[in-house]
């Protein structure tokens, strides 16, 4: 390869050279720069996306802890079963047509199922029932419905 390489003359290896050097250079950028470079860019927008949701959810846990702050009078109700305070509550916001089931587990939860229920009305009572009467939710599966407004929705309610 050397032999050949001498051989050539002296404008062929200048060519040869600055060439080979031009490829070499456009392969490093090709394969190891650009994809680099594109990795980092895409972590920075990570990064960025990360930060803003971390302070989101920063200033609701500030909003969180000022209304756990509040701390509202709530009525006594341990002389009531949480499924009959429940049944009343969900009859009173006028939810009685979509409840669909609600099950006692043990005396201070209750699982319950609510079918095409207004939203709104839903989230009401939630704040009525943990604000007066110290329930909370302890899990929950909300999912739209067809109707616009209305979810079919499980939950796990508790007392504290």
């Amino acid at each position: 390869m050397k032999a050949w390489y001498q051989s050539l003359g002296e404008r062929d290896r200048m060519i040869l050279t600055w060439g080979g050097g031009l490829v070499i250079l456009l392969l490093g950028y090709f394969l190891l720069w650009d994809p680099l470079s594109s990795t980092v860019d895409n972590q920075r927008q990570q990064l960025t996306a990360k930060q803003n949701t971390l302070s989101q959810m920063q200033q609701w846990a500030k909003e969180v802890q000022k209304l756990k702050s509040m701390n509202p009078a709530r009525v006594n109700t341990s002389d009531r079963s949480l499924i009959s305070l429940i049944d009343e509550k969900i009859r009173n916001a006028g939810m009685k047509a979509s409840l669909d089931r609600m099950e006692p587990e043990g005396q201070d939860k209750v699982r319950l199922w609510l079918k095409d229920s207004d939203f709104n009305r839903f989230i009401n009572l939630l704040g009525q029932l943990h604000q007066q009467y110290g329930i909370d939710v302890e899990s929950a599966s909300i999912t739209a419905t067809d109707n616009p407004g209305s979810a079919s929705v499980k939950l796990n309610l508790s007392r504290s």
